[in-house]
């Protein structure tokens, strides 16, 4: 391994996390390694310095993944007014 390696880059931290998770949502248990996304559980644009940490990262379907966010959306808004 180079000394200059720094854990990967965005792709290759996706595919740790799917590995990781055996292409499973999270969330719901479906098992489907060709629609399977990943989201960062503390958002990053809150905290920038997780958006690489693998343990920041965590497996969803689409379904899953668009509810989450529209959750967070939601709660920012209340928060931000």
């Amino acid at each position: 391994m180079s000394p200059n390696w720094k854990g990967g880059n965005w792709g290759y931290k996706k595919v740790e996390a799917k590995t990781r998770d055996d292409y499973t949502c999270q969330i719901c248990g479906l098992r489907d390694p060709e629609i399977m996304e990943v989201d960062h559980i503390k958002p990053k644009i809150k905290y920038p310095e997780l958006a690489l940490e693998i343990n920041n990262l965590i497996t969803l379907c689409p379904n899953c993944h668009r509810r989450k966010t529209n959750r967070e959306l939601r709660q920012r808004e209340y928060t931000i007014n």
